[in-house]
């Protein structure tokens, strides 16, 4: 039914994400965008969280080739240490009923997002209203991912199933991930003891067979996990620490 129900919605994002291209490329004709879906649900989730969009050079170059890796499985979410931690703390600390979505489907290059967020975020409300009700259970909560999208949707969506905000794990707000292990060194030197690159490897690993990734894209995504030269640094130690101490609040 979810599978179903999400796949009709994925239609609505498509003709969205076309007529947003169309009508932006009329300014700029070197503007680019392309749809770009998350994994979904095999049921109704207890918690949402909400970011703001995907971007578009870091995993394809132009719409074309993102066109193909969609085809080929590619989703949102699933691409980089950051995101797999995400994933990790949230299932681990929180719940392994979750959604991860964004505000807009909307692919683009940062610097264009940063341009064109303001004008394209309204247009993407009601199928978001829709995506919420088509996964959340009743009682679901949500979560948003930053302060834009907290400060985008707290005027759209008022009503008390608003768990609160966590930070984004953007490498933009890489600056704030000192702030709870610098409020509690102790407590960070033993969490940080229990983690390693493997962790997070093989939990990549076991989550993208979860969803059923094909097997080709899933070799090339575990493959720049293995290729990127900080894995789990010192940084995204502290990333998962705030995580964890967000989600003890949370639950």
């Amino acid at each position: 039914m979810i599978k179903q129900q999400l796949e009709e919605l994925s239609l609505k994002e498509i003709k969205l994400v076309k007529s947003i291209g169309d009508e932006i490329k009329k300014i700029n004709p070197n503007f680019e965008i392309a749809y770009l879906p998350n994994l979904s649900p095999k049921e109704k989730v207890k918690y949402i969280f909400i970011a703001m969009e995907p971007s578009l050079r870091r995993w394809a170059k132009d719409e074309k080739e993102a066109k193909e890796m969609v085809e080929k499985g590619f989703r949102n979410f699933i691409l980089s240490w950051d995101d797999f931690i995400f994933h990790f703390c949230i299932t681990r600390y929180l719940s392994q009923s979750y959604y991860v979505t964004d505000i807009s489907k909307a692919a683009m290059k940062v610097k264009d997002a940063n341009r064109w967020r303001k004008d394209i975020y309204p247009k993407w409300i009601e199928l978001l209203k829709e995506e919420i009700k088509i996964v959340g259970q009743n009682d679901c909560r949500l979560i948003f991912v930053g302060k834009r999208v907290e400060d985008f949707l707290k005027l759209k969506i008022t009503n008390n199933n608003v768990l609160g905000k966590i930070l984004h794990y953007s490498v933009n707000a890489a600056i704030y991930r000192k702030k709870l292990p610098q409020e509690y060194p102790e407590e960070y030197k033993k969490f940080k003891n229990n983690l390693s690159n493997s962790i997070i490897l093989d939990f990549a690993k076991k989550y993208l067979k979860q969803y059923g990734i094909p097997r080709q894209m899933m070799v090339w995504i575990l493959k720049k996990l293995k290729d990127d030269k900080t894995k789990l640094s010192e940084s995204r130690k502290q990333l998962m620490f705030t995580y964890f101490k967000k989600f003890q609040e949370f639950s």
